[in-house]
């Protein structure tokens, strides 16, 4: 059955599949044979008489097809060619040409030379196949080369590549591959499928056995018209003899299978297989012998020559009288074929028969005594043989090894020696040069200083703006301070004004209390001892010094204190002198065991502040210069003054709470400072400010190092980062040996994980989140680190699969670059495992995961050390068994490479310093993101390394001293991958996984956003723009979702909306595998049903859960028919009965 989505036209089926191939009149009926009495021989004779004659006939096709089928006649065919030669039709002067190559008639290369400038370019073509068959000399193919690529007719293209096949020269094989990539214009699609299976038919007769799969896969044909596509691939398979398709022949020639074939296309596949050697074919051409169609008949007649059995000769004989000419000159090539076969078998079996008989009778003991030696002797080969086979596997495994080193060896030499031919070249040229401007060194010396001199002012202002930069940064720094002190000066105004507050209320309730005792007298009386002091206990010191800071110009003072210790930093203090007047106002903000250094922060107007001069934290308000109600001034003052005294305090508590109120909503995130009050602590206000901007942090746990990465989101979705630690803990060295990570290398990673939570809740982040990656997934003691986390650091440590971790690695990627319209390959090198991600315009295709990384590499060749060639070797052989085994072959060709992971970051910085000069390191850009590396300077650094000892390495520019004992490993990976991808040039990245946990961080936080209110996620939405990603045919995937949703619609009518089978959830489902089910058009038409499920399994839509994601991808990796994959799995199940008897 064949299902709606891949057979084109908008979803609907082929007609072919609804109702039965038409049933010819004469089919089913025993056909009727001729009996003359003509022996073998004068059939023969008939035959060569009638194709004889045919020559002459008025029809080109029957001319043609009569000078075909005599090849192999000498005493004629000489005569007959070259009619055919000179014929007025250019389809029999090419088939002329044709014949005269094949049969090597020399006498006729006059005629070919002159057909070469033929008008007809199909005759041009054959004149040059005929003159090079026969061996002329000086034959120009270029002609053939100029049609197969050039000509505008698609036609004369697919004879130029027939032409080329039938040479056998397989230098052809490029042109022919280039040709296969031909567009074609407005060509009919049947066209330019008939010209791609001409062209794989002439690679696979030039030995490239890859063209295979195009030629089967056009035997299963998705509409009416490319059933002649399916014919000619038919003739094709018969033609290269290819063997490993009989199994689809058979099954396709069945007329009780869901796909029968027309005749003509089962006439085709029963003479190929007569030419693979099954000649049981002649049933299915006694069906069609007397079909009303004289070309059925015709073909029929063929199949009968090609199956070889003697049987047929009736059935040819009475074919040889059927009114059609057609049918009669196939008739009589094949009586033709047949008789020529029978006489040369009978006559070499006569001959050899006689010949054995004659040498049995003479030699019969000797015969049989050799033939017991012989015995003997072949038993004592067998054995050796044996023994010289597994000696052979040997050396040849050897020889292999030898063949692959040697040429690495060699590509490297080759490369050396183009480098150093084309630095001679240069240097002869610079010679010649040299002598021919040695007038002007003078000024070119000029000109080099005022270059040198204009590159020192570049040096220079580079060097001035960092220094701005590094200004710019510290003026920042100081800002912030002075804002932290102006929070402190308000935090101590505060508590005075509390303090003055309090005070003031005290003394008010007192001068009430006093008002009410007193009665109606106008005066009231003081107790001129009794001074109203601020609560609290004074604490009092002197100042010892006196200076000015030379940085911002404040005055500072040196306090001592005593055995004062309850003074601290941002504490207000009030210098006064003799305890009578008033100078000013101090700020502290140093302080040690019995002193402590102040800022003054107020100087009252004509005083100033020298040695001395008395501090107090908390006084008397009679040290302000004023006296109090009941001071020493007078016991006569009349209610008016202090009247006027209550006005100025009420005014200045009331400025005070103005100043309060502004610097608060300034602090306050929503600008209400009593929320700030609320808190008690002025200085929570700034922990406001940020919280405005969301902060995350990223932990990585890797085999080598342990990274953090801490950003801060931005208002457009972007972020910035603020910090990047690392530290370097080896947690898989060992590992290899017995699976367990060591006690040490557990509790210094937990510790640093610790360290950097720690630095993460220091920058005020709303969440992290730690992963671990290779060694703790495939350590046996892996829990125990995850246990360790969780008590130093109180952190939920993940371990992720090897599949998010290549997942993660991609997004980042993605992130960085631009992969719109770019098949890319994203490697990922880890210390103990490397992710490998193919991937179309973003979308992940296929995934390839190594269990080995620059750690784990180094480990397993650790026995080696000693020996770098041998450890190289051993590098090697492993990562290359590895990724043969893994990624295998692929139809997928990547144009760019994107490298992530330490390693790739130090081979950019390596290649960085070694193009640039020593003196020029500072104008080095601060990332290498982006930077490209050539094959070439990899495999140059990694032969260069490898010689050199760890110590000399940790001394190499560029190249971190932690990665000294493993940059090797790295770089064999790299090359061994470059090679195995056929990939020149590779791209930094210098960011990796932990980029990729905070961009899913960021998703997550986003993905509620995106929802509609009532947290339910818009599958359809993800999968829509998913399918855009991927270029879906979108009238077509529309028009099949709107199918299934209807069918889904009305079983769920039936089920009940509440059965669970039946969900809005599982609608959404089958809704989105419907619009991506031909998503893998994108990468091939062959087995894009597969390619679909690669990229919607793996792809990275947030609407989906996992299981979801696998769901979708396997609805469409099976929505293609049923029949192929029984045919994969059991082909037996549907060969027809007779081949099973005869076979």
């Amino acid at each position: 059955m064949m299902l709606s989505g891949c057979s084109g036209g908008g979803g609907e089926t082929t007609a072919r599949q609804d109702r039965p191939i038409e049933t010819r009149a004469s089919q089913g009926t025993q056909m009727p044979v001729a009996r003359t009495g003509r022996s073998n021989r004068e059939l023969r004779s008939a035959a060569i008489e009638t194709l004889l004659e045919m020559t002459s006939d008025i029809s080109p096709e029957l001319r043609a097809n009569a000078l075909e089928a005599l090849q192999g006649q000498s005493a004629s065919l000489e005569s007959v060619a070259a009619l055919g030669l000179s014929d007025r039709n250019e389809g029999v002067r090419s088939v002329a040409a044709m014949v005269v190559g094949r049969q090597n008639l020399g006498e006729l290369s006059p005629m070919l030379e002159g057909l070469v400038h033929d008008s007809s370019p199909f005759v041009q073509a054959s004149a040059l196949f005929g003159l090079e068959k026969i061996g002329a000399s000086g034959v120009d193919l270029t002609p053939l080369s100029t049609m197969l690529l050039d000509s505008e007719d698609i036609r004369v293209s697919s004879h130029a590549a027939f032409i080329l096949g039938e040479l056998g020269n397989p230098s052809a094989i490029p042109l022919l591959q280039q040709a296969a990539g031909r567009s074609w214009g407005q060509t009919a699609p049947i066209q330019r499928q008939i010209f791609r299976l001409q062209v794989s038919e002439a690679m696979i007769k030039l030995g490239d056995q890859d063209s295979l799969h195009v030629v089967r896969g056009a035997l299963y044909p998705a509409r009416p018209e490319e059933l002649e596509a399916t014919a000619l691939a038919v003739q094709i398979i018969g033609e290269v003899r290819d063997r490993g398709a009989i199994d689809q022949l058979i099954y396709l020639v069945d007329e009780d299978s869901d796909r029968p074939m027309p005749a003509e296309v089962r006439l085709a596949i029963a003479g190929s297989l007569a030419k693979l050697g099954l000649r049981e074919g002649g049933f299915i051409a006694d069906e069609y012998a007397q079909d009303l169609n004289p070309v059925i008949r015709a073909q029929a007649a063929t199949v009968y020559g090609r199956t070889g059995r003697v049987e047929h000769f009736p059935k040819l004989e009475a074919m040889l009288v059927d009114e059609s000419p057609q049918v009669r000159t196939a008739a009589e090539s094949s009586v033709h074929i047949l008789t020529k076969v029978f006489v040369l078998f009978a006559a070499v079996m006569s001959i050899m028969m006689a010949a054995l008989a004659i040498s049995f009778s003479v030699n019969a003991d000797r015969i049989l005594a050799d033939y017991d030696a012989a015995l003997e002797r072949a038993t004592s080969a067998e054995s050796n043989l044996a023994a010289h086979k597994s000696t052979g596997a040997q050396e040849k495994a050897t020889l292999e090894d030898d063949k692959n080193r040697l040429q690495d060896e060699l590509a490297s030499r080759d490369s050396n020696i183009r480098r150093l031919e084309a630095a001679n070249s240069e240097l002869r040229i610079a010679l010649r040069q040299a002598e021919s401007e040695r007038v002007s060194i003078t000024s070119k010396i000029a000109q080099l200083g005022v270059t040198t001199e204009t590159q020192a002012n570049i040096i220079s202002e580079y060097k001035d703006e960092l220094s701005r930069l590094r200004s710019a940064e510290l003026d920042y720094r100081d800002e912030k301070i002075d804002l932290e002190k102006q929070l402190g000066d308000l935090e101590s105004q505060v508590i005075v004004y509390e303090q003055v507050k309090r005070a003031l209320q005290e003394q008010l309730e007192e001068v009430r209390r006093l008002v009410d005792t007193g009665g109606s007298t106008a005066t009231v009386a003081f107790n001129s001892n009794a001074a109203t002091e601020i609560p609290g206990a004074p604490i009092s010191g002197r100042i010892d010094e006196v200076r000015s800071d030379p940085n911002t110009g404040d005055l500072l003072v040196k306090i001592n204190l005593g055995t004062n210790d309850r003074i601290s930093n941002n504490a207000r203090m009030y210098v006064h002198r003799n305890g009578a007047t008033y100078l000013g106002e101090l700020v502290v903000f140093r302080v040690d065991l019995n002193h402590a250094v102040a800022r003054v922060a107020y100087t009252a107007p004509g005083q100033s502040i020298r040695e001395g001069d008395q501090d107090s934290k908390e006084i008397t308000m009679s040290q302000f210069g004023m006296q109090m109600p009941g001071g020493g001034q007078s016991n006569k003052s009349t209610p008016d003054v202090f009247t006027a005294l209550i006005f100025v305090g009420v005014v200045a508590m009331g400025v005070a709470i103005g100043m309060l109120w502004v610097n608060g909503a300034k602090l306050a995130p929503d600008g209400m400072p009593l929320n700030v009050q609320a808190e008690g602590d002025i200085r929570i206000a700034k922990c406001c400010v940020y919280k405005q901007l969301t902060r995350l942090a990223a932990i990585d746990v890797g085999t080598n190092s342990i990274r953090l990465i801490v950003a801060e989101l931005k208002p457009d979705g972007g972020y910035r980062i603020i910090d990047d630690e690392k530290d370097r803990t080896r947690l898989g060295a060992g590992m290899s040996s017995d699976g367990m990570i060591t006690d040490e290398a557990l509790e210094s990673s937990a510790k640093a994980v610790e360290r950097m939570h720690s630095i993460a809740k220091g920058y005020g982040v709303q969440s992290v989140r730690a992963i671990a990656t290779s060694a703790a997934r495939e350590a046996k003691n892996g829990q125990v680190l995850v246990d360790l986390v969780k008590e130093h650091a109180g952190l939920e440590l993940q371990i992720i699969q090897a599949e998010e971790e290549a997942r993660l690695a991609h997004k980042s990627v993605c992130h960085a670059f631009n992969l719109e319209s770019q098949q890319a390959v994203t490697v990922d090198i880890g210390g103990g495992s490397t992710e490998i991600v193919l991937s179309v315009n973003g979308v992940v295709d296929q995934l390839c995961l190594l269990r080995i990384g620059a750690v784990r590499l180094t480990e397993l060749t650790r026995k080696h050390e000693n020996n770098p060639d041998s450890q190289y070797d051993a590098m090697r052989e492993i990562v290359r068994d590895m990724i043969k085994s893994k990624l295998g072959k692929s139809d997928f060709v990547p144009s760019v490479m994107y490298g992530c992971g330490g390693t790739f970051t130090n081979l950019a910085t390596m290649a960085m310093h070694r193009t640039t000069p020593q003196a020029a390191n500072d104008l080095l850009p601060f990332t290498v993101r982006g930077h490209d590396v050539q094959r070439d300077e990899v495999k140059h650094l990694l032969h260069w390394l490898r010689k050199l000892s760890p110590k000399l390495r940790s001394s190499v520019p560029g190249l971190n001293p932690d990665r000294s004992d493993i940059i090797v490993a790295g770089l064999v990976i790299i090359d061994e991958i470059m090679r195995r991808l056929k990939m020149n040039r590779l791209r930094v990245h210098d960011r990796g996984i932990r980029d990729g946990v905070l961009l899913t961080m960021i998703d997550e936080l986003g993905l509620s956003a995106d929802g509609d209110g009532g947290g339910r996620i818009d599958r359809i939405g993800f999968a829509e723009r998913f399918a855009k990603q991927c270029r879906f045919e979108e009238p077509h995937c529309r028009h099949v979702a709107k199918m299934a949703m209807s069918i889904f619609d009305d079983m769920a009518k039936h089920y009940g909306v509440d059965h669970p089978d039946w969900s809005v959830v599982h609608r959404e489902l089958l809704y989105a595998a419907a619009l991506l089910h031909d998503a893998g058009y994108i990468i091939n038409y062959s087995k894009h049903h597969k390619h679909s499920y690669h990229l919607i399994a793996h792809s990275d839509m947030p609407g989906l859960t996992t299981r979801e994601r696998e769901i979708v991808a396997n609805v469409a990796r099976y929505h293609r028919f049923l029949a192929f994959f029984v045919l994969q799995t059991s082909s037996i199940a549907h060969t027809p009965r007779r081949w099973i008897a005869s076979s």
